[in-house]
């Protein structure tokens, strides 16, 4: 019996072993490190735009096409908020091919994982035709099933089963693929929601929460606590004592109120666009909060009142998501500048102080957001000075000086940022 156990251990483990050698490969099947470009930046803005449209008519024209060097910008996007990440989409074989790559977990010596799935036209949901990783075949049918079921469970059917439902067909066409859509508002709410959700690794506020928080900024500003020009961060102060005060009585959650609190001030010191990332209407975010223009109309940020909002959108974003998503956020919408005002790393500076400021908050414990917030005495304890650093640049110029984002020069700029950012008094109490 014992000869038995031993022996079928010896063969798990040359069937794992071998397995294994067929998985990993030796380089990446994925392009890597390869920088999004303003156009990827406006096809990725376009698409979103398109599925929102469909959400908010459906049944007026419920069809996207978008071609392999589209998707492939995507995924160029979504490498710089799931760093490590490649991708890469291609039509070959009359079906859609898609290559992930990814380094060894935890041992990325060792090898890269390579994931390849071949994607037909289809009629009534996805069917993958081929699964491979690595070299090894995989079952696409059982591998399918299995990968919804597990995401499905992980993160709700808003991401894993229902989202399959909602692209129900898919042709190609040339170098495009065509696919139907079939999302309504509530559906649309429901991916937004859970893929924050999944992002932060806790449940979202609702807009509920966020219009407490509003409502003690209001509620400050008849009192006079908030007078019209007060600091921005007088704001803050605010928000933080509120946070507080709610977190204690939902012990379970806590940083439920944080992120509430955060996008309250992104709501009505950054952009009204913001709360439309976690799932809400314009409509139904503008009848649950109040105009968001008069509350913080007055405040700025080193005497610029778009630094204002740079500073606290990017704060906001990295409350409901993760320090990558922020910053790919932020550069995105400065790759977008360059069809319009410039390139502007006074902007970046402001993301990136934002972003840092979230970070020392969400690190803390509930009972200290308070003290946090008194110890900021001036804008100068958490955003950093502007010299030295260029202001709006025309396409032109950022190419000729920087060549792409990722690119050494820029690299260093960014480096410089953070550098700077590590020597304010908030960050080194």
């Amino acid at each position: 019996m014992l000869r038995a156990v031993v022996l079928l251990a010896m063969v798990g483990v040359l069937v794992a072993g071998v397995a294994g050698v067929l998985a990993l490969e030796r380089a990446p099947r994925a392009p890597m490190g390869v920088p999004p470009t303003p156009e990827d930046v406006a096809a990725a803005r376009d698409l979103l735009q398109k599925l929102r449209d469909i959400s908010e008519t459906p049944g007026n024209d419920d069809r996207v096409t978008v071609t392999a060097d589209e998707m492939n910008g995507l995924f160029r996007i979504g490498a710089r908020t799931l760093p490590g990440l490649g991708g890469q989409a291609r039509i070959e074989g009359g079906a859609l091919a898609v290559d992930l790559s990814l380094p060894m977990p935890g041992l990325p010596d060792l090898g890269w994982l390579n994931l390849t799935a071949v994607i037909p036209p289809f009629e009534e949901g996805v069917k993958v035709r081929e699964l491979r990783l690595g070299r090894l075949p995989l079952p696409p049918g059982l591998a399918q099933t299995v990968a919804l079921e597990a995401i499905d469970r992980r993160f709700g059917d808003a991401l894993g089963s229902g989202m399959v439902k909602r692209f129900p067909r898919m042709a190609l066409s040339g170098e495009a693929v065509v696919v139907d859509v079939a999302i309504d508002v509530d559906s649309r709410q429901a991916m937004a929601r859970s893929t924050f959700e999944a992002l932060h690794g806790n449940s979202m506020p609702t807009l509920e929460d966020i219009a407490a928080h509003v409502a003690v900024f209001e509620a400050a500003r008849g009192d006079g606590r908030l007078p019209v020009r007060a600091p921005l961060f007088t704001y803050y102060e605010l928000m933080l004592d509120a946070a507080a005060e709610r977190a204690a009585a939902r012990p379970d959650d806590p940083l439920r109120e944080l992120v509430a609190g955060f996008l309250a001030i992104g709501h009505v010191c950054g952009t009204p666009t913001l709360l439309h990332l976690i799932g809400p209407r314009p409509s139904e975010a503008m009848s649950a909060l109040p105009d968001p223009g008069p509350i913080c109309a007055q405040a700025s940020l080193s005497g610029r009142r778009d630094l204002r909002q740079h500073f606290v959108t990017a704060a906001a974003i990295k409350a409901a998501s993760t320090r990558s998503v922020a910053l790919s956020a932020g550069e995105a919408k400065e790759l977008l500048d360059l069809f319009r005002t410039g390139f502007d790393f006074t902007d970046m500076a402001a993301n990136n102080s934002g972003i840092r400021f979230a970070e020392r908050l969400f690190a803390a414990a509930p009972e200290d957001w308070p003290r946090l917030a008194r110890a900021v005495t001036a804008e100068s304890d958490v955003m950093i000075p502007l010299d030295g650093l260029p202001g709006a640049m025309t396409r032109a110029e950022f190419e000729e000086r920087f060549g792409a984002v990722d690119s050494p020069g820029y690299l260093r700029l960014m480096d410089q940022i953070e550098a700077r950012i590590d020597a304010l008094p908030f960050h080194a109490m």
